[in-house]
């Protein structure tokens, strides 16, 4: 008679020990730094598809540079990472800037061709990235660029017109809300990059102040867990973070246990 309740009782365990670890399963613990910012990675120069997080986030490639002489005359100079089919993910195409054209109508010509040679190959694009600095930045044909290229856009591609997203560098900001983005036609997204993981008061005060959306892009080799995400998403008008992948460390994604027996 004992062994028979033994049995029993050890039956009634082993049940109820395969349903808390079935839920946990299904409820893993929360891990690392909570945040409601949108992850994304940048791929810069030596990355390729192979170094890519195993995960559904975007992932913006850099696809080349523009340059324009004292003439007029532009040079498109191709990135490393020439268009290849990457299913089942977002990409986000950069284009670099050398200068800005006076006469968009040639630039944006071939930035077409450049994203169809993606779409062709079967990629997922929804955002352009404008990437621009200069000492002296040219806000008004920085504005007029953008402008362009969302009106060939939205005129051409009435079911995909895809988003602009200019990229500003950190000391113009100030300047940047009353000379560049009132020049635009329509709302945008900022791309924003950080030198450290670590943002002073200083600076922090000045994204809460910016009255724009913005995506903050850190450093290379940088995780989710080396940034104060907790800190990070007061930011209000935070859209986003994007990581820059690094060709000698390779981000990878923690992934959460998923089955009728995780491992603990």
């Amino acid at each position: 008679m004992s062994d028979k309740i033994f049995n029993i009782l050890a039956t009634l365990c082993l049940v109820a020990v395969i349903g808390y670890m079935s839920w946990r399963s299904m409820h893993p613990p929360l891990s690392g730094h909570p945040t409601s910012a949108p992850i994304s990675y940048y791929a810069g120069d030596g990355i390729t598809p192979a170094d890519f997080p195993a995960d559904n986030n975007p992932v913006t490639v850099d696809v080349g540079t523009f340059s324009y002489a004292p003439d007029g005359r532009m040079t498109w100079t191709p990135g490393n990472l020439p268009a290849v089919t990457i299913s089942q993910r977002q990409i986000n195409l950069q284009f670099r800037f050398d200068g800005l054209p006076q006469a968009p109508a040639k630039t944006i010509q071939k930035l077409e061709t450049v994203l169809k040679s993606w779409t062709h190959k079967g990629d997922i694009v929804n955002i352009l990235i404008f990437d621009y600095d200069g000492a002296k930045p040219d806000f008004t044909a920085y504005a007029n660029l953008i402008n362009a290229t969302n009106a060939h856009f939205t005129k051409e591609y009435t079911s995909n017109p895809y988003a602009v997203y200019p990229t500003l560098n950190l000391r113009w900001m100030e300047a940047a809300q009353s000379s560049f983005f009132e020049k635009l036609n329509s709302s945008t997204v900022a791309v924003l990059s950080i030198p450290e993981t670590h943002i002073p008061q200083k600076l922090f005060k000045q994204l809460a102040d910016f009255e724009f959306q913005f995506i903050l892009r850190f450093p290379e080799g940088k995780n989710v867990a080396d940034i104060d995400m907790p800190h990070l998403i007061k930011l209000k008008a935070l859209n986003g973070v994007t990581l820059t992948l690094d060709p000698h460390k390779p981000l990878f994604v923690k992934k959460d246990p998923v089955g009728l027996f995780p491992k603990l």
